[in-house]
């Protein structure tokens, strides 16, 4: 109840700001609250948003699926090794600082304009916090508990669920959470230049168009679901006991 009403008090006071902004900047400018959540409910009831939402969510759900296709088994494939695994290590940390978005004229020439180039894009961002949590979450397990179970004649299969999977389930999680926080930020950034529907495809629009009612509801749309998603994976991440983080990583206070 407490948080809940911290919640209501913190927009309140951002929906007064937002007023009192708009009562001061022009309205073609910077529309008031109601002249957008007007815009919102005549795109809900059209369809138009709803039908952005699900383009975008697939997109983020194909990017995140491809990221961990490929993220989780080269963790455990590399987290055993040793001088083979760490050099591989090492050129994945020189491709992790490059930004999702300067992938997008290699994703437009590979995939074109579409729902191939945006998902490319949403794998490239959620590849590495999968990866490097599952990598960490591995190295991290004491070696006692893979010798007990191999003194024990557990198979390799029994081996990765009884043993490995429980042990990394809190980073991994801790990964997922951040993986979806990037991912969706990057398919906005993606579907602005490299696709033909989606909120950042409707942003765009609403920015040549003028149309700043758009733009903010769309804005509002993305932060909803962002806050959505990071809240249920964070309920679903405290049971697992991992620590509090926030959409891009950081630690909650």
């Amino acid at each position: 109840m407490r948080r809940a009403l911290d919640v209501v008090l913190a927009l309140a006071v951002l929906l007064g700001a937002w007023q009192l902004a708009a009562s001061v900047a022009a309205s073609a400018v910077l529309p008031p609250p109601a002249a957008v959540l007007r815009w919102i409910g005549a795109a809900l009831v059209s369809g138009d948003l709803v039908a952005h939402v699900a383009s975008s969510l697939l997109r983020v759900l194909h990017g995140l699926a491809v990221a961990a296709l490929f993220a989780i088994p080269l963790a455990f494939l590399l987290a055993p090794a040793f001088r083979a695994g760490s050099a591989l290590v090492t050129v994945l940390e020189l491709l992790r600082p490059i930004p999702p978005i300067a992938w997008i004229p290699l994703a437009v020439l590979w995939f074109g304009v579409g729902d191939g180039a945006a998902v490319f894009i949403v794998a490239i961002a959620a590849f590495f916090p999968m990866f490097t949590a599952t990598y960490a979450g591995l190295r991290a397990i004491p070696p006692i508990y893979l010798r007990v179970a191999r003194n024990f004649g557990a198979a390799p299969l029994v081996l990765a669920t009884e043993v490995l999977l429980p042990a990394i389930r809190a980073p991994l999680l801790a990964g997922l959470r951040i993986a979806v926080g990037v991912g969706w930020a990057s398919v906005i950034a993606a579907e602005m230049i490299a696709a033909r529907s989606g909120l950042g495809y409707a942003i765009q629009l609403d920015r040549i168009m003028l149309d700043f009612e758009g733009i903010l509801g769309g804005m509002i749309a993305i932060g909803v679901i962002g806050f959505g998603s990071n809240t249920a994976l964070a309920r679903l991440a405290s049971r697992a006991d991992v620590p509090a983080t926030g959409a891009t990583g950081e630690a909650s206070p």
